[in-house]
């Protein structure tokens, strides 16, 4: 934290209103993930945001409303996540932020399955994946697929969570390195206890237990 107080303290000093925003959100950040204290960090972020609005500095407010709407999702506020993250995607779109775009859309799907609202997460969640296709981020691909077959399964739309889950694997495999295998593979095979086939989900469940251990 010293770092960013005292460059906090120089931009203070030479007036440089853009770059005192910016560190309040580096603050936001470091108050946020160190030290736990959210209100702490949302004032940070707001004093960032409201200097961010007044320059009409589009990129930051949008990368503020990002740390803001996730600072409100993690102390349970998931109805001023969703407001705060909304916003900041809508001016991802307006300023074609395609990394805003897909950060966004995916923490407004998780929010809304928090708010158990699984359509809208699901929608909100198909464009996070567009744009890690479009991107080619296979890695946050899966995590986002992890979260389309998680809101599909709690729809109870089955066939349709089993397919994100398939997909996921298949994506994991292609990538070096890539071990995280186990939560998939046990979430197929409650899909597929579900569905009936209880051969299948015996399977799945048997190869995530191996995975997990490491066999």
């Amino acid at each position: 934290m010293t770092y960013g107080q005292e460059s906090l303290s120089l931009y203070q000093r030479l007036e440089d209103e853009r770059g005192i925003a910016w560190t309040m959100r580096l603050l936001g950040n470091c108050t946020l993930y160190s030290k736990g204290e959210f209100d702490q960090a949302a004032s940070l972020f707001e004093q960032g945001l409201a200097l961010a609005e007044e320059l009409n500095d589009m990129a930051l407010m949008t990368r503020i409303y990002q740390n803001l709407g996730r600072t409100k999702m993690f102390s349970g506020d998931n109805a001023a996540a969703a407001k705060l993250g909304e916003k900041g995607l809508t001016l991802a779109h307006e300023t074609g932020d395609r990394n805003g775009v897909g950060y966004l859309s995916y923490h407004l799907g998780v929010t809304a399955i928090m708010q158990r609202e699984y359509a809208r997460a699901e929608a909100f969640l198909l464009e996070a994946l567009a744009v890690c296709r479009d991107l080619k981020l296979p890695v946050n691909a899966t995590k986002t697929l992890h979260a389309l077959g998680s809101a599909a399964r709690l729809h109870k739309k089955y066939d349709r969570a089993a397919s994100y889950f398939q997909e996921y694997l298949a994506i994991g495999r292609g990538i070096a390195g890539f071990d995280t295998f186990a939560s998939p593979l046990g979430e197929l095979g409650h899909i597929t206890a579900r569905q009936g086939d209880s051969h299948r989900a015996v399977g799945f469940l048997r190869e995530s237990i191996e995975t997990a251990r490491g066999d």
